[in-house]
């Protein structure tokens, strides 16, 4: 390739709507994507995904350019785009509890054949940062836990799973998002550790994960002063982290892909331009611009000066490309699954046994379970809207999710939906149903973010005994709670997470999983 045609590919793209267009035409065409990434703005059905990515892959061919690496966040739990009538996955904090390397590479072949379906051939997955700090605001559920040695073991059986399974993986975010409590989509965290402790708990996954042969790793928009001692530097721009530390040091070989570059972190203290010529001069291949024509060509016009300028040498661009080019030839070429594989029995079947293995008891201090009641006893449903939409997780839960898994062991319900920071008036409406019922069923989401849910789980609580409190999200959300006697660890509000808990609820199934973080 000719330099020019070159500049594009160390790009990845997102755009808006669920049809090829006159936009993605211009992002492979005129910009020269290498890789386009896709959101659940984009995806409504898998017939329609494979149809666009098909079109955009004709695009790219009739334009001369490589295929295309197509990427989604398909990590499993709290960020999926591709959903029902695609399985719906436990992610990894409920692989986490069930502790079981099998189980998780097994998962991850099922995931990777359901994108190959789709046309899907990177995977913004497995999620490889510690979570250890209780309080952080975008990772929680989505690690595999607080104990470095089980998220290296479970994240590298993923990545072997998924890539023996034909897709690219990509390990996420380099050196490590779990110990910060601050979102990077909106500010610049910090991990403020000395090197010895990074290598101790940070980086044990990430060194799995080159072991493993992970294709792609990702960066982390946060700030290492560690590693990186320039006040403000995150790592993504940091020639000591992506050079120094994860090529040089660590030996990592595949392609290294920044976050994308329009989060807060990064593009509020450099701009768009600046953080794409800096994250080439640190050693990323892939510069991920998620939205935005204008953004997109901004980055790569400001990439185009600095070659023009010396600033950037073409060398270090054909070092990018030549690793993007290997992933291609390795995983753009793969074989297409059927569609009919999406959604399919075996995967649901799947789904619904790690999530069985991963619900976990953590209080019965009243030994109230299993729940027994009567045909004409009322039961209370009290469920959380998934409201604001976060950076990761765009989608509304579903308001009858809870009550359809509680009704497959009793008809009597009494279904309550109420935002995710419950009103005064929401709260006494929860208090007056719960007098009218005989036992009660709430499932939380965050409660560290939405510490209004705790007023009204107390207050129910103290008006009927047997309540059950299903955490939905980070198991310690329990650590708010004052008067809550029963306590179930489910880690997602996805449909076999939430019937497995149901089935613990009323005794007819084991809790099988073990806490793979503190919930106190």
């Amino acid at each position: 390739m000719k330099l020019d045609q070159m500049i594009g590919q160390v790009f990845a793209f997102g755009f808006d709507g669920t049809r090829a267009s006159s936009e993605t035409a211009a992002l492979i065409q005129e910009l020269g994507a290498g890789a386009i990434i896709l959101f659940a703005r984009n995806c409504e059905s898998p017939e329609q995904v494979k149809q666009l990515v098909s079109a955009m892959q004709e695009t790219a061919a009739q334009a001369g350019r490589p295929p295309l690496l197509i990427g989604i966040d398909q990590e499993g739990g709290a960020v999926q785009r591709l959903v029902h009538p695609a399985t719906e996955w436990p992610g990894n904090m409920a692989l986490g509890a069930a502790n079981d390397a099998g189980l998780a590479r097994r998962a991850a072949a099922a995931v990777a054949a359901e994108l190959q379906a789709v046309g899907v051939n990177w995977n913004l997955a497995p999620v490889l940062d510690v979570n250890n700090n209780p309080s952080n605001p975008i990772i929680g559920i989505r690690s595999f836990g607080a104990r470095p040695q089980d998220v290296a073991t479970l994240g590298s059986a993923w990545i072997e799973g998924q890539q023996a399974a034909g897709v690219a993986a990509c390990g996420k975010h380099f050196p490590g998002h779990g110990d910060t409590s601050e979102d990077s989509h909106v500010t610049l965290p910090s991990v403020a550790h000395d090197l010895a402790r990074l290598k101790q708990v940070e980086l044990v996954p990430f060194a799995a994960a080159v072991e493993a042969g992970a294709a792609s790793i990702m960066t982390a928009h946060v700030t290492f002063p560690a590693v990186e001692p320039e006040p403000g530097l995150p790592a993504t721009l940091s020639k000591r982290v992506v050079t120094g530390l994860l090529r040089d040091e660590m030996g990592f070989q595949g392609v290294i892909a920044a976050d994308a570059l329009e989060m807060a972190a990064v593009a509020d203290r450099f701009g768009i331009g600046e953080a794409a010529v800096r994250a080439l001069e640190a050693g990323v291949d892939l510069l991920l611009v998620c939205s935005g024509f204008e953004r997109q060509k901004a980055a790569v016009d400001a990439v185009c000066a600095a070659l023009d300028s010396g600033r950037l040498d073409q060398t270090r661009i054909e070092q990018s490309v030549a690793r993007i080019t290997r992933i291609k030839e390795r995983y753009a070429h793969a074989a297409e699954q059927p569609l009919s594989v999406v959604g399919c029995p075996d995967h649901i079947d799947l789904a619904l046994d790690i999530a069985r293995k991963a619900v976990t008891l953590v209080k019965n201090d009243a030994g109230m379970l299993p729940i027994r009641l009567s045909p004409d006893e009322k039961l209370l449903v009290v469920w959380f809207r998934r409201l604001p939409r976060t950076p990761v997780s765009s989608e509304e839960r579903d308001a009858q999710a809870l009550a359809d898994a509680v009704s497959e062991h009793h008809a009597g319900i009494e279904n309550m939906t109420v935002d995710v920071d419950p009103s005064p008036a929401d709260i006494a409406a929860a208090v007056s149903a719960a007098r009218e019922c005989s036992a009660a069923v709430i499932g939380t989401l965050d409660v560290h973010m939405h510490k209004s849910q705790a007023a009204l789980v107390d207050a129910v609580a103290r008006e009927c005994s047997r309540t059950a409190v299903l955490a939905c999200g980070y198991p310690a959300d329990l650590r708010y709670f004052q008067h809550v006697n029963t306590y179930i660890a489910c880690y997602c509000w996805r449909r076999p997470c939430l019937q497995a808990a149901a089935a613990v609820v009323f005794g007819k199934a084991p809790a099988g999983g073990h806490l793979p973080v503190p919930a106190l």
